[in-house]
């Protein structure tokens, strides 16, 4: 099949016209001049004059072949013909070669590996290509394009790549992969413009929505579609780990719930699953789940131990072995650090309630400071801050603390006879955006006139394994003495008066939490901390807010970028990896504050952030559940997507000849403009001869 590269030439063959127009234009009629004694060289001039018009009409002919072949070779005209009798360069070739690493490739099979087969056929097909082809490798979990131009020495490192490259926890987005090749072949200038994917073709790889949906690609440019399996697989895996409880301590029950899908079409029945802590296994429990569908399990743990625990949450062993294992972590305190700034019995009142059982451990270490002209300069060493009827306090110190708790740390604050309610609304609220105090309601010490405790939301995590049983009828405290706040939408009531004030309320500040009281442990105020519900909730209050700077099951999936906010960097900053592996990281400034983020998330596991050798952070990282549905795609969808140029080839077929009929296989621009200079020097020659013949045009008798 014979063809233009660049068609767009084709239009200057209009331009063959102009050496007949020239001619048609400048004709000049010849004089008659009678001269009596060349009346008989008449028949003889006839003759020449036949002859020269001849040599004029052959000039003009080859003028235009000479603009037409010109033109002709401009367009780049080629031939589809392997053979060598057909004059011309080999076409060449911008090619990008799509090989799919994402986790779904690690599914073992009869035959291996699918990703092993895949690097297979990435070697057949670099067969294909010849001395100075413009080539682009592509993973599917990694963008980055290494573009080599073909040589021995190149086709070498681009094999090495392929070889040294291995599944990837990753998950790879195939159709942006495809538009990556797209966007780099049609910048090529070579006229064969070819696009291989060598993937599993998994659903979950491609657009969900407006699909299929149009690549927009040039018609110039042909898709090679290399499935490594032809069939859709069955595959059981853990899409979600989450804890229940907020509230952690040592040999108390924690909640852990898992989601498990059943990605086939078969039913699974009597899978195990267990829950292992610190590589013992804790738990256990069997299940049967139809075809795609998800079970939801709930393990309870009990930490024996106190700090950073590492759990793992594991499936039996299927095809695919790469997401049978999903991780969590407990941060059971050892100590939690408190700083207690106010003074009066409600202090006192509120340290006994925090002092440990006979049967417990003490978990929090309490620091009181009365004075208020000795407050710390900075809080780096505090978990919570309690505001236990203080006075006013100083601005500087007030945003320092709005920093603490914006950073991560708790805040409780109950009022009391030292509250000035102008501090209070102006300068202390509304710094952490609570709602501000507008009354007074009761009479301090008067035990006649009392209001009790109304709604409380029970599903509160503070509520959390306060009670073995579920309380509903409380013995609740009477109230002598209570402040009114404004309603606000921003805040969360947990506990209610009868007459529907709030009591206790709680607000989140970016990474912090805040509690309000909107009553005080004086006994002035109420009775409560003569009731049995006081100690219990004045503990679980401490520990909710203490659980904001607990961010170790903080879960992020493999690849993306993790990233924090430190008030102060004082040592260098390092990430220690799943694999042992330590990372320096260099933080970015950012205000008042540094921006840490670190992006090399390539495996499964606990990632954990080190200021020298002080831990600062924990991340967890899992998978991706979209790597876990092998559904295939559809090809007839996919081909409506990529346009007409579209070959499926069989991996386990001989596809080189396949390739080569499909491509534009003989440039034929060199003889083109060789025969363009053929027929110049023959018009050249020609033109000569016509110029020492026409003198005799001037004269006719």
């Amino acid at each position: 099949m014979f063809t233009f590269l660049n068609a767009s030439f084709l239009v200057g063959l209009l331009a063959v016209s102009l050496p007949f127009l020239i001619h048609l234009f400048n004709r000049q009629r010849a004089r008659t001049i009678p001269f009596s004694t060349l009346v008989f060289l008449k028949q003889l001039q006839h003759k020449k004059m036949r002859r020269l018009k001849l040599r004029q009409l052959l000039l003009l002919i080859l003028r235009a072949l000479v603009l037409g072949m010109v033109i002709l070779a401009f367009a780049r005209p080629s031939i589809k013909s392997g053979s060598t009798v057909v004059p011309g360069s080999q076409t060449q070739t911008a090619a990008v070669l799509i090989l799919d690493n994402s986790l779904s490739m690690g599914l073992e099979t009869d035959q291996g590996l699918l990703y092993q087969k895949a690097q297979l056929v990435a070697h057949k097909i670099l067969n294909n290509f010849s001395n100075g082809d413009e080539l682009h490798l592509l993973f599917t979990t990694d963008l980055t394009d290494v573009q080599i131009q073909k040589t021995i020495y190149s086709e070498a490192r681009l094999i090495q790549l392929i070889d040294s490259s291995a599944v990837s926890y990753k998950y790879g987005d195939i159709w942006q992969a495809i538009e990556k090749g797209v966007e780099l072949v049609e910048k090529s200038i070579y006229p064969n413009k070819e696009v291989y994917i060598i993937s599993d073709f998994q659903k979950t790889g491609f657009p969900s929505e407006e699909w299929p949906r149009e690549i927009g690609a040039s018609s110039a440019i042909r898709f090679y579609l290399i499935p490594c399996s032809d069939a859709e697989h069955d595959n059981v895996g853990i899409t979600q780990v989450n804890l229940l409880d907020q509230i952690l301590d040592k040999n108390k029950p924690v909640r852990l719930k898992v989601e498990i899908q059943n990605f086939g079409n078969r039913k699974v029945s009597e899978l195990l699953v267990h829950c292992s802590l610190m590589g013992k296994r804790v738990a256990q429990e069997i299940i049967t789940f139809p075809k795609r569908s998800s079970k939801l399990v709930e393990f309870r743990l009990i930490p024996t131990q106190r700090g950073l625990l590492n759990g793992t949450v594991e499936i039996e062993e299927d095809d695919l072995v790469l997401d049978d294992k999903a991780y969590f972590t407990l941060m059971i305190p050892e100590k939690t650090k408190v700083l207690c700034v106010g003074t009066g019995q409600s202090v006192r009142y509120f340290k006994l309630a925090l002092m440990p059982t006979p049967e417990q451990e003490s978990r929090f270490e309490i620091e009181t400071i009365t004075n208020v002209r000795t407050l710390p300069r900075s809080l780096d060493e505090y978990q919570v801050v309690a505001l236990v009827n203080v006075p006013p306090l100083e601005g500087s110190w007030l945003d320092q603390l709005r920093q603490f708790v914006e950073s991560g740390g708790g805040l409780v604050i109950i009022p009391g006879a030292q509250a000035d309610l102008k501090f209070y609304n102006g300068h202390l609220l509304s710094r952490f955006g609570l709602p501000v105090f507008q009354q007074t309601i009761g009479q301090l010490g008067n035990t006649k006139a009392f209001v009790s405790l109304g709604s409380i939301n029970w599903n509160h995590p503070i509520f959390q394994g306060m009670f073995k049983k579920k309380v509903r009828n409380l013995d609740s405290p009477q109230f002598n003495l209570i402040l009114k706040t404004a309603p606000s939408a921003q805040v969360e009531e947990i506990i209610q008066f009868q007459n529907g004030i709030p009591f206790l309320l709680s607000k989140s500040l970016d990474q912090g939490k805040v509690l309000l009281f909107t009553s005080a442990l004086d006994p002035g105020w109420s009775d409560l901390p003569f009731k049995a519900i006081f100690a219990p909730l004045v503990y679980c209050s401490v520990s909710y807010v203490s659980s904001s700077v607990n961010k170790a099951n903080v879960q992020i999936k493999v690849g993306q970028t993790l990233e924090t906010h430190l008030q102060m960097v004082t040592k260098d900053l390092f990430v220690v990896k799943p694999n042992g592996q330590r990372v320096r990281i260099n933080p970015k400034a950012m205000g008042t504050e540094f921006v840490v983020r670190f992006s090399d998330t390539d495996l499964p596991g606990v990632y954990s952030l080190y200021s020298g050798e002080k831990l600062l952070q924990k991340w967890v990282v899992n998978i991706d559940p979209r790597e876990s549905d092998l559904r295939l795609i559809k090809f007839n969808d996919l081909e409506k997507s990529l346009g007409n140029g579209v070959w499926k080839l069989d991996p386990e077929a001989d596809f080189v000849q396949a390739i080569q009929k499909s491509r534009r296989g003989r440039e034929l621009t060199v003889m083109f403009l060789g025969l363009a200079l053929v027929l110049m020097l023959a018009e050249i020659l020609l033109a000569r001869g016509v110029k020492f013949s026409s003198t005799s045009k001037e004269v006719q008798t």
